[in-house]
């Protein structure tokens, strides 16, 4: 069944009178109506000829129907050659039951319509001809404007794309200005300071390799997404993510009498963090906090952590309890500098043997498959659950006035969240299952590594 959707009446200002009736599926033209309009505008024309006392064209006495075309020899001939030129085996066609009865009628292929119109009569074959390029001229101008309005529009996207790498480009020379910065500050202060430096040195070197001792076993985030669906099986959904794993630092600072610095790395499930901060909070209730701040997300059992620091050697640095790395500082204002200084630096290093293999592999990968997959899809996955660490530990976290920290026991009061289908969720369960909505989205990359 066809409706008049299926149709396009074409008309302009050349002879608002010419009604021509396309089929818009393919374009083919009704010549069936035409005879009878053509007949009535020539009387039309015959007559106002006749009120001007002008002297005109004879009106034709009847109406010729269309299907005398297909009887003229040339026709026939000319059907058969468009059949080959324009390598289609139908090129009219008559639609009748089940066609609004305006629409009825025999359709033509574009090519035969001005072969049709000239048969027909000369004169409103060249005023259709007219109507039909105007019409096709004003179409393809629009086609034009609007990719010149989609050439404008990638223009722009692409000078943002532009502004931003140079505010990225901006942001790593600050940060990198930040970085020399605490270089000189060890090298143009007293020998004193040049002590307290070089401690800070080691204490960081000891963090990074701390780090890279208690995390082994990190291979990507296909193993958190396999990690996560095995204890599906044994725990509600909540309390599986609450069994994942978080790598975080914070940090105390005496800020009465002499001034020290004391930076914690602690490896915990989730459910645990909490606990962790408080028992830190309390043990140094004399000290300052400093923001606890996440790291990454990790995928290995933290067990070895006590006597992998003790085999490490540690000269000038106290470590007390089993991860806990104590520097004294002669500047009251630089301990906020240092911590964040070595968070930073934390997070970029290539802490983990599997972050090691893939860049080999995405150096020697030879498909864009591989290189994609290595140094694009599974980096965007940490990077996007590194916020959600973060907003997670936050709620354990009471922000005073005067931007000093304080331990904070996490509100249970729930939100409906739009973007997780109007659950409600309490601001410390929010951030796990948006963790959990991106190992969905996520993919396990290990047959990339088995291939390589």
């Amino acid at each position: 069944m066809l409706s008049a959707t299926d149709f396009k009446i074409l008309k302009n200002g050349i002879d608002i009178r010419i009604e021509i009736i396309m089929r818009v599926a393919d374009g083919f033209l009704n010549i069936t109506k035409m005879p009878a309009l053509v007949y009535r505008l020539k009387q039309e024309d015959a007559q106002m000829e006749e009120s001007n006392e002008e002297v005109g064209g004879i009106p034709p006495t009847s109406i010729k129907p269309a299907k005398h075309w297909f009887q003229n020899q040339d026709t026939v001939l000319l059907i058969e050659f468009a059949k080959k030129h324009i390598d289609m085996d139908r090129v009219y066609y008559e639609l009748k039951a089940g066609t609004p009865t305006k629409f009825m009628g025999t359709y033509v292929h574009p090519k035969l319509y001005d072969h049709f119109m000239m048969w027909l009569d000369k004169e409103y074959a060249f005023k259709v001809y007219e109507i039909l390029e105007c019409i096709h001229h004003d179409a393809n101008q629009k086609i034009i404007a609007e990719k010149d309005a989609s050439i404008r529009s990638l223009h722009a996207k692409l000078d943002k794309i532009v502004i931003q790498n140079d505010e990225l480009h901006v942001m790593n020379k600050e940060q990198d200005a930040k970085i020399d910065r605490l270089l000189k500050y060890g090298e143009t202060t007293t020998n004193e300071l040049h002590a307290v430096n070089e401690k800070l040195d080691i204490m960081h070197n000891s963090i990074i390799e701390f780090a890279r001792l208690t995390l082994p076993m990190w291979v990507g985030s296909g193993v958190l997404k396999t990690q996560l669906d095995n204890l599906l099986t044994q725990y509600t959904l909540i309390n599986a993510l609450q069994h994942l794993k978080i790598a975080y630092v914070i940090g105390f600072v005496s800020i009465d009498g002499p001034i020290e610095l004391k930076t914690y790395f602690c490896c915990t499930n989730f459910a645990d963090a909490g606990k962790r901060i408080s028992k830190l909070y309390n043990a140094n209730i004399n000290m300052r906090m400093l923001h606890p701040t996440a790291i990454s997300l990790v995928s290995c059992e933290i067990n070895t952590e006590l006597a992998m620091v003790r085999g490490i050697d540690l000269p000038n640095i106290t470590t007390r309890g089993n991860k806990v790395f104590t520097i004294s500082l002669n500047d009251g204002e630089s301990f906020d500098k240092i911590y964040d200084e070595v968070i930073i630096d934390i997070r970029r290093k290539r802490l983990q043997p599997y972050q090691m293999r893939r860049d080999t592999v995405a150096q020697s990968a030879t498909t864009d498959r591989v290189i994609t997959t290595i140094t694009d899809e599974d980096n965007q996955f940490f990077n996007d659950a590194l916020p959600f660490s973060q907003n997670f530990l936050d709620c354990y976290v009471h922000t005073r006035a005067d931007g000093r920290y304080d331990y904070l026991t996490p509100s249970r009061k729930t939100t409906i969240r739009a973007d997780l289908e109007n659950e409600r969720l309490t601001d410390r369960i929010y951030p796990l299952r948006k963790i959990r909505e991106l190992l969905e989205l996520d993919v396990n990359h290990d047959d990339l590594f088995d291939s390589e």
